[in-house]
Parts: C-alpha cells; structure tokens; sequence
C-alpha cells in the first residue's frame, strides 16, 4: 500500500516538475528515474483524450514522453555504471 502511494505522489511530483526540473537533478540515477516516472505520466496524459483533441494533445504527450525516455536512456549512459551488477536504475518498476 506503502509503494502505490509513493508511487502515485512520484508521478504527480514527476509530472508537475516537468522536464526542463528534471534535467537539473544532478544524481543522473534519479535523474532517470524522474524521466521515466514523467513519460509514464506523459502516456497517460495521452490516453485520456477525447473526440475533439484527436491528435493535437497525444501528440505532445507522446512528443514529451519520447524526450523524457532519451533523457532517462543518456543519464543512465552517462552513470558509466555496469547494469548488470546493479541493475535497480536500469529496471521499470
């Protein structure tokens, strides 16, 4: 119960901090965790759409959410740490 509370205050964190905050986090591993956490939020966003707004705003939640997964892939690149020994960033939980 603990985990989808913290869970859901880090994407409302994630998605009210958007993603020019997120990129001056300076530990890259929360770095990308906060990325991935707004590009789920940013899915989401996208899904809940209606009739009217066809394309325009999943287009820039996606658009965002794509951002968001390069930021967290080069934050995680730029840790040089080996995934396979300590693989807690590395995974989506």
């Amino acid at each position: 119960m603990i985990r989808v509370l913290a869970f859901g205050i880090g994407l409302a964190l994630a998605a009210y901090a958007g993603l020019n905050e997120i990129k001056n986090e300076p530990n890259l591993e929360k770095r990308a965790q906060l990325a991935l956490e707004n590009a789920q939020a940013n899915f989401k966003e996208a899904q809940r759409t209606t009739p009217r707004e066809r394309w325009r705003r999943p287009g820039v939640a996606l658009a965002d959410m794509q951002s968001s997964v390069e930021l967290a892939r080069d934050s995680l690149d730029a840790t040089g740490k080996n995934p396979r020994k300590r693989p807690k960033y590395f995974k989506i939980r």
